[in-house]
């Protein structure tokens, strides 16, 4: 069952991103969910993997790098949590507010790619969000800021992580139909060992190119439980593409 990622799908997704920067809420939308069906269902790791053994080629690790001004935005922290939890990359910090910030991002080509739009979706959408709820909402305080993009990012948490598992079901699902539940069992398996490597393979490279790394404890001030749960049931509505995985133009065995 072959399952290969073209220049030409590429280029339709990126179109589809392109447009889902649109200004039109609804024409954004409808862009960005056809560009999440997209990626869910042609970038998955089930399209990579040898059911009977681990593929033994695997995309190399990479790091690339935004720059930004000289701080970074209130928001960059639950986008860059965002990133580490559900798009297959690393984010780390470097510079400093005299001379500017960058964030590199630590994945796999296509991985980054996304996370890339994903960063830059958000930096623009979560602000403006905020702006929306603050001056439609009677009586909310600016001190409840953090309350509300706090709900924002669990919302879209939860919105992926379902789409995630509903996609993965579905896949190892038609997989058993057209094939035995013996393969099916074995592709879970083979499927979760990909998931681990990949993880592992990111944790080295993050050593490798930050050898005296530190990290720091970050503090969330909530002070609204109203405006965390209005922040929550607006993320669960964000459209977003969730690439999930390998990309390597392999197909099932």
């Amino acid at each position: 069952m072959k399952c290969e990622i073209s220049e030409q799908l590429v280029s339709k997704i990126k179109k589809l991103l392109a447009l889902g920067k649109s200004d039109n809420i609804n024409e954004a939308s409808l862009a960005m969910e056809k560009a999440q069906k997209l990626c869910l269902e042609h970038d998955i790791d089930l399209c990579s993997i040898n059911i009977d053994t681990p593929a033994k080629t695997q995309e190399p690790i990479i790091q690339e790098s935004i720059d930004q001004k000289k701080r970074l935005g209130t928001v960059q922290k639950y986008i860059s949590w965002l990133l580490n939890k559900h798009f297959n990359v690393k984010v780390i910090y470097t510079g400093n507010r005299y001379f500017g910030r960058q964030i590199n991002l630590i994945g796999k080509k296509i991985d980054i790619e996304l996370a890339r739009y994903i960063q830059s979706y958000l930096s623009d959408l979560l602000p403006k969000l905020w702006h929306e709820y603050y001056h439609s909402t009677p009586g909310v305080r600016l001190d409840e800021k953090h309350s509300y993009i706090y709900g924002l990012y669990q919302g879209i948490c939860e919105k992926l992580r379902e789409s995630k598992e509903k996609v993965k079901e579905e896949k190892f699902e038609l997989v058993g139909a057209q094939r035995g539940e013996e393969v099916k069992e074995r592709l879970k398996q083979n499927y979760s060992l990909m998931v681990i490597s990949d993880h592992d393979r990111i944790n080295q490279k993050v050593e490798e190119y930050y050898p005296n790394l530190r990290s720091n404890k970050i503090y969330v001030d909530f002070s609204s439980h109203d405006a965390l749960q209005d922040g929550k049931e607006k993320g669960r509505k964000i459209s977003l593409n969730r690439p999930i995985g390998n990309s390597s133009n392999k197909y099932l065995s």
